[in-house]
């Protein structure tokens, strides 16, 4: 079993002696909180809730069967008990997470892929933990990945502020609509761009901008409407570090929360 450890960082309003980039001491006493007793956790991802908690979406291997989980947590690092199960949610087929996205109305979608296959596997939760029958068939959708690369595969996806969704990988870049389905009016026939592991992001303008390391250096593009226009350069601010793809997110009232497995570091 390895220790699940999640972190929050702001200045908040009610410890004024705390100063930007400290750890929020009203996060479980000291700013952080250690998940140690769900086996075999992997790959965290953490998203905001409306009322300032967070969901942590994790892999977990449970007699060899790659699962999805989500763990609710309440402001103050202390479980959510009337999410799903005791505060936990597993997902319903055997699934690989790449990315945990939410809507302004707490519903939680899960970006995944089938294991072993080359499928696309999207599912959206209510705020209670269920699933949501009004998304694809039962709350799920599925699509083969429309690819001719072999080894196909998902990297991650975007909420967008139309609750349509972007997910990114080895096919480029498809926008689903919000209810499920390929939205064909995006790109060439739903897909556009060259695919990869790259990490997507909504630019100042609403545009679409997805970044990568490029000879270790930050490179940025952005795109509008699925038309190529780059207009930013090798060494751009908006770099990520892809070995943390998913790990940091900022909630409503600013504080930096980066969810990992083993280390920690936040700075703002």
């Amino acid at each position: 079993m390895r220790p699940f450890l999640l972190a929050c960082a702001l200045l908040p309003l009610s410890l004024l002696a705390q100063n930007p980039g400290e750890l929020d001491l009203s996060f479980d006493a000291d700013g952080k909180l250690v998940i140690a007793d769900i086996d075999s956790m992997s790959d965290p991802f953490a998203v905001p809730t409306s009322d300032l908690g967070l969901i942590v979406g994790f892999n977990r291997t449970v007699d060899g069967q790659q699962q999805i989980c989500m763990l609710r947590l309440n402001e103050d690092g202390s479980v959510n008990t009337n999410y799903g199960v005791q505060g936990l949610v597993v997902s319903t087929a055997p699934l690989v997470l790449k990315d945990v996205l939410i809507r302004p109305d707490d519903k939680v979608v899960l970006v995944g892929q089938v294991p072993g296959q080359e499928v696309l596997r999207v599912e959206r939760y209510l705020p209670d933990g269920g699933l949501d029958a009004s998304f694809g068939t039962g709350g799920v959708w599925e699509l083969v990945i429309p690819d001719t690369i072999p080894n196909s595969f998902v990297s991650g996806g975007l909420m967008l502020p139309d609750e349509r969704i972007l997910v990114n990988g080895s096919f480029g870049v498809m926008r689903v609509l919000a209810d499920g389905g390929v939205d064909v009016g995006f790109g060439v026939e739903g897909v556009f761009g060259q695919g990869g592991r790259e990490d997507l992001a909504l630019a100042p303008d609403g545009g679409l901008r997805w970044t990568r390391l490029v000879n270790g250096a930050p490179y940025t593009v952005d795109y509008d409407g699925g038309v190529v226009e780059p207009n930013i350069a090798v060494g751009s601010s908006c770099g990520i570090n892809t070995s943390l793809r998913g790990a940091l997110c900022i909630n409503y009232f600013g504080r930096f929360v980066s969810s990992a497995i083993e280390c920690l570091h936040i700075s703002q």
